[in-house]
């Protein structure tokens, strides 16, 4: 089962194409720097960038349709496994 959910894409994250567009593309993996889903939302969104599986980088999902985010940070919605949610679920010791 596939969900998805809503987040925002860092603008400043992406590269500006040979037209002077920033695109991040369906299907483009995507990350964040902590786990946005678990993260307060109330002190500030949680931005998402392209997932590059770096120290520290939290996966999130996929992009779920093309985005243009040349004005600036954009909504998308990112789909993820319903796997991850049950993972949250887990006890430390059983995720590690």
């Amino acid at each position: 089962l596939t969900v998805g959910l809503p987040g925002t894409i860092d603008s400043s994250t992406v590269s500006a194409n040979p037209s002077g567009k920033k695109i991040i593309l369906q299907g483009t993996p995507v990350g964040a720097n902590s786990d946005w889903l678990s993260a307060d939302q109330s002190k500030g969104t949680t931005k998402l960038s392209k997932f590059t599986g770096g120290v520290g980088q939290v996966f999130a999902g996929v992009i779920a349709a093309d985005t243009d985010v040349t004005a600036g940070d954009a909504d998308v919605t990112i789909w993820f496994d319903n796997v991850y949610l049950r993972q949250n679920r887990l006890d430390s010791t059983v995720v590690t």
